[in-house]
């Protein structure tokens, strides 16, 4: 047993560091900002130019298209006679008396 304990005046014993050398250090850095700021603009630049574009697209090539096919629905026959109906009201509320008078008009 003594045999043993002598191995150990043989072992060197080093000092541990006193900084904790698996800490993370949470400060905000300014380069941290930079950054930030870098990516959130890389990130916002492509996104609107392509809603950009998608805007562009729609306004030259799809909305004339789309304009036509309403326009030659308006000339079908059966979309024509559904149009004669309209309905107009008027209503008034006369608070004292509690009364609502409505009016409506069915043109034929």
């Amino acid at each position: 047993m003594a045999e043993e304990l002598e191995k150990f005046d043989s072992i060197q014993v080093r000092d541990f560091p006193e900084k904790d050398i698996f800490a993370i250090d949470s400060r905000v850095r300014n380069s941290d900002i930079v950054t930030a700021g870098i990516f959130g603009v890389l990130l916002f630049l492509p996104g609107w130019f392509a809603l950009k574009v998608l805007d562009d697209l729609y306004e030259v090539k799809i909305k004339p298209k789309i304009q036509d096919i309403i326009k030659k629905a308006d000339e079908i026959e059966i979309f024509k006679s559904s149009k004669k109906y309209f309905v107009h009201s008027l209503s008034i509320y006369h608070e004292e008396l509690n009364v609502l008078a409505r009016l409506m008009r069915h043109p034929l």
